[in-house]
């Protein structure tokens, strides 16, 4: 979420928590304690951090930092300079995942590309597949769990452009991964086999024997017969033929 000042599209939205507020409150403090080691007690001086592309972009963050509902914690961050492009590296502590209040709030609503990491409680693994599944597909994903069943739950019912298990990122850059999204997040891929593909046209060529139409042309073209209909019907789909004859045998009943 810091690399490059956050404004990357891959970059973690939010931090859903399982285990509740607690659990959500340790992890705050130690992304807290993660930017104090990285970039020092005053990341605006040190040289590894960065500043957004442009002062609208400031002022877009720290209107929303500055908007922040009471029932949210800043546990890190927070300054902000705008003139000079700098959001501090912001950790923001949210207290649940079902306040309306909280949902209409553009770190939780809107695509933040900054340095501003929300961080939200839920209960289970199971309460956050159904947040992630709630909103808009990603076009990344990232899981944390040492339990291949938990990890592997996310993968099975979660959908997203791309997903990496226990880092952040890396499917990214992997060379022999295709990268792109899926629904709202994008659509298509490239990087490795998958560029070639994007930009390739696979033209379709079907040649058909002189004979067809002496051989085949009499299933397929007009005058129609019920022996045409059925076979034609049995051949394109073998499990409808038995339903045709019996529609057929019904109508001669009736």
């Amino acid at each position: 979420r810091m690399l490059n000042a956050g404004q990357q599209c891959v970059a973690p939205d939010y931090v859903l928590c399982a285990g509740g507020y607690q659990v959500a409150e340790e992890f705050a403090q130690a992304c807290k304690h993660y930017i104090h080691q990285a970039f020092g007690p005053d990341p605006q001086n040190s040289p590894d951090f960065g500043r957004l592309a442009t002062t609208q972009d400031a002022e877009r963050l720290d209107q929303w930092i500055q908007n922040l509902p009471s029932s949210a914690r800043i546990i890190a961050g927070g300054f902000t300079d705008i003139q000079k492009r700098y959001i501090a590296p912001t950790v923001v502590l949210f207290p649940d995942t079902t306040s309306p209040k909280n949902e209409e709030h553009e770190l939780l609503s809107e695509e933040i590309f900054g340095p501003i990491l929300p961080i939200l409680p839920v209960t289970n693994a199971d309460a956050a597949i159904s947040y992630i599944n709630a909103r808009p597909k990603p076009l990344s994903l990232y899981i944390f769990a040492k339990n291949q069943s938990i990890a592997r739950s996310f993968l099975v019912n979660t959908s997203a452009g791309g997903i990496t298990v226990n880092d952040t990122i890396f499917h990214v850059a992997h060379p022999n991964l295709p990268f792109g999204g899926v629904g709202t997040s994008g659509y298509g891929a490239y990087h490795g086999d998958a560029t070639f593909s994007a930009f390739s046209h696979s033209k379709p060529i079907l040649i058909k024997s002189t004979n067809f139409l002496r051989h085949i042309g009499f299933f397929v073209y007009p005058p129609w017969s019920d022996l045409k209909y059925t076979l034609i019907t049995a051949f394109m789909a073998p499990g409808l033929l038995s339903s045709s004859l019996c529609r057929k045998n019904d109508n001669k009943n009736n």
